[in-house]
């Protein structure tokens, strides 16, 4: 299996966090704390220059865009309802959120609505485009390809596809009890899903459109991460206070002891970290 060496970094509250740069290069080149890290554009004046960008997804209702230069918010996007989760596409031109809606009342009764996927322009943070999805929807990850868009419906067990030239959902998958934080592999064909209402990631299959399979990971898994060469998998599990790392050909999985509450995973660009977000703690350390 592969060695890689685990970072443990702090996350004080669980919001997103995105790291947004201009270029084609640039989700190999930015990383940070947080749910989510991708890129953004900006053009000023008439000469492009590259301008990076935080995003957050908010619950109380709002996305933040903060500039990393300055570290000041240049702008907020307001929602009805609550924003769990960004990410920016992989040409840096589009941010996708996703949103649960508020309780909508009347007649003495309450209703909440169906989940929502946003789609805005990074640069002019303009609404391109809203699609209903599934019951509380949870993570949303754009292909390497840019082809489409996945969000994870955590009530109906089960992920919206959505193709991103036509702003629709062209198919849902079922998946485990509970989806929620996932990741794509780098050759957009396969989808490694987190299944926290279960102890298994679903491995679902862009071509076919269907689950592959199931893999029996530990506690209460948050969300994944996949080697560049999509051999490795990594899986944070929560109530275990590890991550697990699976390595997928042979199936074994290696559980490595981190700090209480594990919610996040990234792998660096050439594979040899995986960073994981602690919920809670206040001290960054680096286990070999």
């Amino acid at each position: 299996m592969r060695k890689m060496t685990i970072a443990l970094l702090t996350l004080l509250a669980m919001f997103t966090l995105i790291l947004g740069g201009c270029g084609t290069n640039s989700q190999k080149s930015n990383t940070t704390l947080g749910e989510n890290k991708q890129s953004a554009a900006a053009t000023k004046g008439q000469r492009k220059e590259t301008k990076k960008y935080y995003f957050t997804a908010n619950e109380g209702g709002s996305i933040s865009k903060i500039d990393l230069e300055t570290n000041k918010v240049v702008s907020t996007i307001k929602v009805e309802g609550s924003v769990h989760n960004v990410q920016v596409s992989p040409d840096g031109k589009i941010l996708g959120a996703t949103l649960v809606p508020g309780m909508q009342h009347g007649n003495d009764h309450s209703m909440e609505m169906k989940g929502m996927a946003l789609f805005y322009n990074t640069e002019t943070d303009e609404l391109i485009k809203k699609v209903e999805v599934g019951n509380h929807p949870a993570h949303i990850v754009f292909t390497e390809n840019g082809k489409y868009a996945l969000v994870t419906n955590n009530e109906d067990n089960n992920v919206s596809v959505i193709d991103m030239a036509s702003y629709s959902v062209i198919q849902t998958i079922p998946t485990g009890k509970g989806p929620h934080g996932f990741r794509i592999s780098k050759d957009s064909r396969y989808a490694y899903i987190a299944n926290m209402g279960e102890d298994s990631v679903s491995i679902l299959n862009l071509e076919t459109m269907k689950e592959e399979k199931k893999i029996k990971v530990g506690s209460t898994p948050v969300t994944t991460g996949i080697t560049s060469d999509g051999k490795t998998l990594a899986v944070t599990l929560n109530k275990e206070n590890a991550l697990a790392i699976v390595d997928l050909a042979s199936g074994k999985v290696e559980k490595v002891p981190v700090g209480r509450g594990p919610a996040q995973v990234y792998m660096d660009p050439d594979d040899t970290f995986a960073y994981v977000a602690i919920k809670g703690r206040r001290r960054h350390r680096l286990i070999p």
